[in-house]
């Protein structure tokens, strides 16, 4: 199976997303946490491996909080050497559809859609590898049990025949044990060793890149007020140099009102002199 393109609205926290993904090479999704990365991959999941008539757990999971809509999830992808776009919403008007793009064009819906979608994985789609082939970053790092892959069975079976007449057998599956034991513990396959570190590792380094995140966040707040003291400063600057202005000239209008003040005082007493003055005498 190769995903060519998928297509997410109203699930969970994403309201409308597509992604295109490249026919060739290492897809990496990169993204800050919360956005949505396991999001595609669990929906993809669920268009899938869940009829959109369910109203299990693990759709409702899809809902986004306090909304009530319809999670809705196209993709394009090619299997059994057909391309297809499968459909689904579920909860509200839940309705499936299924066209088959090449090479012999189909479109069907409802339960018709849903049955074929199971032949064609059915037919091509080894369903217990694909789901051991995850590893959730929420999950604890275990794989799903492998038993009951038929692809994997089959390659075994195909190497064990091989190695059946040249004497190595035993010592071939001494070493796949021996290095299995290396990364899972023998009674329920869970992560040891090197592995268990890495996993640990990862969510150390995880959480020291949310607390980097929350650190470069504060900084930024910080950097913010800073900017806007800086400015609430510029503007005080202004205004005292503005009210600067306002006190010279206030104090210079007051000097000249003494001036005028003090010629007034002269004037007045120049006056009174002159009224004590007898009339055509001296004083």
């Amino acid at each position: 199976m190769r995903l060519h393109r998928i297509t997410l609205r109203n699930v969970k926290g994403v309201g409308e997303r597509t992604v295109e993904v490249p026919s060739c090479g290492v897809v990496v999704v990169e993204g800050p946490n919360e956005v949505g990365k396991s999001t595609l991959l669990e929906a993809f999941d669920r268009l899938l491996d869940l009829r959109c008539t369910s109203t299990s757990a693990r759709v409702r999971a899809l809902q986004p909080v306090g909304r009530d809509v319809g999670p809705y999830v196209e993709a394009e992808f090619t299997v059994a050497g057909r391309r297809v776009r499968l459909a689904k919403r579920w909860l509200r008007s839940p309705m499936t559809e299924l066209d088959v793009l090449a090479p012999v064009p189909e479109h069907l819906t409802g339960s018709a859609a849903q049955a074929r979608l199971d032949q064609l994985l059915d037919g091509a789609l080894d369903r217990t590898l694909w789901q051991a082939l995850r590893l959730s970053q929420s999950g604890d790092g275990s794989v799903e049990p492998l038993v009951g892959s038929g692809a994997l069975r089959q390659a075994l079976d195909t190497a064990a025949e091989a190695y059946a007449h040249d004497g190595n057998g035993e010592q071939l599956l001494d070493k796949v044990e021996s290095e299995y034991q290396r990364y899972f513990t023998a009674r329920a396959g869970r992560p040891t060793g090197d592995y268990r570190a890495a996993i640990e590792a990862y969510h150390t380094a995880q959480q020291e890149v949310a607390e980097a995140h929350r650190l470069l966040q504060e900084a930024t707040l910080l950097l913010d007020r800073q900017q806007a003291a800086r400015t609430e400063v510029d503007r005080a600057q202004e205004g005292l140099a503005e009210a600067q202005e306002h006190a010279a000239a206030a104090q210079q209008r007051v000097a000249e009102l003494e001036g005028v003040r003090a010629a007034r005082r002269s004037a007045a007493e120049a006056h009174r002199l002159a009224q004590e003055r007898p009339p055509g005498g001296t004083p």
